[in-house]
């Protein structure tokens, strides 16, 4: 860990002694990136000029201050053999909700299970939808009731769970359980680097911390070499790779591999 502290801030330090511009959505810091030659490519995701704290204002997630006992995290058998690579969007194409790429707007509830009430909006510099208010939203109240247009009961509507869960930070751990009950909750630290991510397997390579995120891992696989996950973004599908990206898998990069949880649900 503290090898890779020191790697970050010699990055930092030598980016800046450069006169590299530490605005995310500059050209130069986007330039910058992709002349490291790194297992991932940036791009313009957001207009050069928008607020860092807009951004910034996404990013809501807080990891739990109670530690994690023995008695809350799901242990699984590993005698079952893991795959190169997996996709839950394959393994259950029936499930469409799978393959949605959530928007949570202007807000930073980005945990959130619900469906987000407030409307999508276009933070990124394509799209057709309309732009994201200045300011940010307040993150909805839990309403107990259908919206209006609905046809449906609230109490009819209603989904259960029957157990939520830690996972273990042990990488065959999360494996298997997403091969067992799908794709898994995670909440990792963003850098400034990462509002730039295109496409490649993502590692932090240089940018000050912005906060914590919570997203969606659907699966693995191994680009060039590099193993990563597969995960869901909740900026709408403008973002990134169609609003998923894809990290280093294995070394808990940005400590994403730290707090995982999954549920079942009562059927």
């Amino acid at each position: 860990m503290r090898i890779a502290f020191c790697f970050i801030v010699v990055a930092i330090s030598g980016a800046f002694s450069y006169g590299i511009d530490s605005n995310p959505f500059s050209d130069e810091f986007i330039d910058y990136i992709n002349s490291q030659q790194t297992t991932w490519t940036a791009g313009r995701n957001f207009d050069k000029n928008t607020p860092v704290s807009h951004v910034r204002k996404l990013l809501g997630a807080v990891k739990s201050p109670v530690p994690r006992s023995v008695t809350n995290v799901v242990l699984h058998s590993e005698d079952t053999p893991i795959p190169e690579s997996f996709d839950s969007r394959e393994n259950w194409p029936d499930c469409n909700i799978i393959r949605v790429i959530k928007d949570q707007s202007s807000c930073g509830s980005c945990w959130g299970c619900r469906a987000y009430s407030l409307a999508p909006c276009e933070h990124h510099t394509t799209g057709s939808i309309p732009a994201c208010p200045k300011d940010v939203s307040l993150t909805p109240r839990c309403n107990k009731q259908c919206d209006k247009k609905s046809s449906l009961s609230y109490q009819s509507d209603k989904s259960y769970g029957q157990k939520p869960y830690y996972v273990s930070n042990q990488e065959k751990q999360i494996q298997l359980e997403i091969l067992k009950n799908g794709p898994v909750e995670a909440a990792f630290h963003v850098y400034t680097d990462f509002y730039a991510y295109k496409r490649g397997v993502y590692q932090n390579y240089f940018g000050q911390y912005e906060g914590g995120h919570a997203v969606r891992i659907l699966g693995w696989g191994v680009e060039k070499g590099t193993p990563y996950w597969l995960v869901a973004n909740s900026w709408n599908e403008d973002w990134g790779d169609k609003g998923l990206f894809k990290i280093i898998r294995g070394r808990n990069e940005c400590e994403i591999e730290d707090d995982i949880v999954a549920g079942l649900p009562k059927l």
